[in-house]
């Protein structure tokens, strides 16, 4: 195997102008388009959450809660078993 051939990562460019280039095209693109947008994630939100009783906010609700549920096995239920 040629030295020439394999690169270390502090030889390849850390700041590329094409792809910085083509993130400011596609976020000047989604501003231009934001009322498209959200009409578009509102009536997804709303078609998925229609049956659900509390509508929108159990897409809040649920992360919440399991977050609480995880936080609270693993600090004191697992807190004992677990001796590092």
């Amino acid at each position: 195997m040629d030295a020439d051939s394999h690169q270390t990562p502090s030889s390849k460019a850390l700041y590329d102008s094409a792809t910085a280039q083509r993130i400011t095209h596609i976020v000047r693109d989604l501003i231009q388009g934001r009322e498209l947008l959200l009409d578009l994630v509102k009536k997804e939100l709303r078609t998925r959450y229609r049956y659900a009783r509390l509508g929108f906010f159990w897409a809040v609700l649920e992360p919440l809660a399991l977050m609480l549920i995880l936080t609270f096995v693993f600090s004191y239920v697992l807190a004992d078993k677990a001796e590092f």
